[in-house]
């Protein structure tokens, strides 16, 4: 089930297929190259599952994420990327890391115009040292990952 490119990027599939009586049974280890994305492994594997005559097959989003993205990802930012559509149905070429740095960026981005927002609201910032402080880690995270990636 190797079908990894020549000069192509491989990346680990972690998943389960689900048997009878609901039996999870965890496989891993399968290696695709990276022209597909997320969605189109969870076609496989729902075919590979079928194939191999259990009653579906389901993809460890967070388990991919956690394996092939070398980076620090909160809860958080793990769970909004698994729900973005459009982060999924892309090739994992483009995923891992660019278009996740992209989007982790964006998301600290968000959070510390919030906790601007927040800061001026209250007198410039009288008694906001835990959201200064915060603001500054987002700085320092966000130009860590700019500058040379995860």
């Amino acid at each position: 089930m190797n079908q990894t490119v020549a000069n192509k990027s491989s990346y680990k599939i972690k998943g389960f297929y689900i048997g009878e009586n609901g039996v999870i049974i965890p496989d891993t280890h399968f290696h695709y190259s990276g022209v597909d994305s997320m969605i189109d492994h969870q076609r496989i594997w729902y075919a590979e599952a079928e194939k191999n005559g259990y009653q579906s097959g389901e993809l460890d989003e967070a388990a991919i994420m956690q394996e092939n993205y070398k980076g620090q990802l909160t809860q958080e930012q793990l769970l909004a990327i698994i729900n973005d559509g459009e982060l999924m149905n892309t090739p994992f070429d483009e995923l891992f890391p660019t278009k996740i740095d992209a989007y982790i960026i964006q998301m600290l981005k968000s959070e510390y115009a919030d906790l601007k927002a927040y800061v001026l609201d209250f007198e410039n910032g009288a008694n906001c040292s835990e959201e200064l402080s915060r603001m500054k880690t987002i700085q320092n995270e966000i130009a860590r990952i700019a500058s040379h990636g995860s």
